[in-house]
């Protein structure tokens, strides 16, 4: 496993690449030539890549070094984005991991006894490199608390402007090892609770028999927690239920397929034995409905408001599997997705024959604006739209 770069070795490996060799990056930035080629001989083993083939005329990126540039060249533009909306016009390269490192730590943590703790520093150690990056920012990033001090707002905002710029990082030493491996690499995505599984399993199955050793981190959650990690940088794509009203700004959602309701409920239900059940009888059976502020709820409300009379909500749940349960033991009703009832829950529930008028909802992924996937996780999404398309064709 590569020892992640060092982000002074990343702006001196940036320099030269622009300026052509190691001896002008040297003379621009006013070091020795010998120190910046003995830290670029370290980001090479940091990275374990040869990242230039240097000769009499200067330095070129070999194509492991053009890969890990375009990726320097993002993290130092979060970095910059990141100083900017702080107010300030300090220049981003004069920042060093150890204070990257104490800031998220902090931001983290909630305090700055906690960060040290979990760096395994001494408080008052942190404390300087805390207020170094302070000093060099020239903004205030702390304040005090009951608990100590902590960051601010600002301070918050900035630590995830860092996150994204570090997971630049990540996605490089990604694309060096595959450049290594080209059966191996990683992908992470978050799946809403209702999102079918058949379908991400046939994704992953598929993805594996591709690339035999490839990491695939799947993480099921609520909405607000993916999308937390999401714009975080803790995950590559969240796929499931797309909002409604559409997301926008710093996320891109983009639909897989429209995923119609159905009225579900277990078999032997009394509605079971009848031809074409009407709105009255849908209401007079009570429900299990989604949590408040789901899409599925809002469509329910939408159902509700069409009744006759409002059917009684007997329970809430966004699981799927309590949700299956408590329909199994009653004569509860509740609305899904037409894929679920297909894939999920054949012979746990029955869909009954009730047409619904309501729009169907729309699966799809949710990404950072501006992500740049690597070959493995395009190739994710790809095979995803692939199996999507099964499901909207029936297979």
């Amino acid at each position: 496993m590569t020892t992640p770069p060092t982000l002074r070795r990343l702006i001196l490996f940036d320099a030269v690449i622009r300026a052509g060799s190691a001896g002008a990056a040297a003379q621009a930035i006013g070091l020795s030539q010998p120190a910046v080629t003995h830290a670029l001989h370290k980001l090479e083993g940091e990275v374990g890549a040869r990242l230039l083939d240097r000769g009499p005329g200067g330095s070129q990126p070999t194509r492991a070094g053009r890969l890990l540039h375009r990726r320097v060249e993002r993290l130092l533009q979060q970095v910059e984005r990141g100083v900017r909306e702080l107010g300030s016009a300090a220049s981003p390269r004069g920042l060093t991991t150890p204070q990257l490192a104490a800031h998220l730590a902090i931001a983290r943590r909630g305090s700055f006894r906690a960060a040290a703790r979990e760096l395994g520093v001494a408080e008052p150690s942190l404390h300087r490199v805390a207020r170094d990056l302070e000093t060099a920012i020239g903004m205030p990033l702390y304040r005090r608390t009951p608990q100590g001090f902590a960051a601010t707002p600002a301070g918050l905002r900035f630590a995830g402007r860092l996150r994204l710029a570090l997971y630049e990082i990540d996605q490089a030493l990604d694309e060096l090892e595959a450049e290594r491996d080209a059966t191996g690499g990683r992908v992470s995505a978050g799946c809403l609770p209702l999102m079918p599984k058949p379908v991400l399993a046939r994704t992953v199955a598929a993805l594996l028999r591709e690339y035999p050793a490839v990491r695939v981190e799947l993480d099921e959650a609520p909405h607000e927690a993916l999308m937390a990690r999401l714009r975080g940088g803790e995950l590559d794509v969240l796929v499931g239920a797309l909002r409604d009203p559409r997301l926008g700004g710093d996320v891109v959602e983009r639909p897989l397929f429209g995923d119609p309701h159905v009225v579900a409920a277990r078999a032997g239900h009394p509605l079971t034995g009848e031809v074409a059940p009407d709105e009255a009888d849908l209401a007079r059976f009570p429900w299990v409905a989604p949590p408040a502020g789901t899409p599925r709820r809002a469509f329910v409300e939408e159902l509700f408001a069409r009744l006759p009379v409002r059917p009684r909500i007997v329970a809430e749940t966004g699981s799927l599997t309590l949700m299956t349960a408590i329909l199994a033991e009653s004569d509860c009703l509740t609305l899904l997705a037409g894929s679920q009832a297909r894939h999920e829950l054949r012979g746990a529930l029955v869909t009954l024959p009730v047409r619904l008028d309501s729009r169907p909802r729309l699966v799809g992924t949710t990404i950072r604006s501006g992500w740049l996937p690597t070959r493995v996780q395009r190739r994710f999404l790809t095979l995803l739209r692939q199996e999507c398309r099964r499901v909207t064709d029936g297979a």
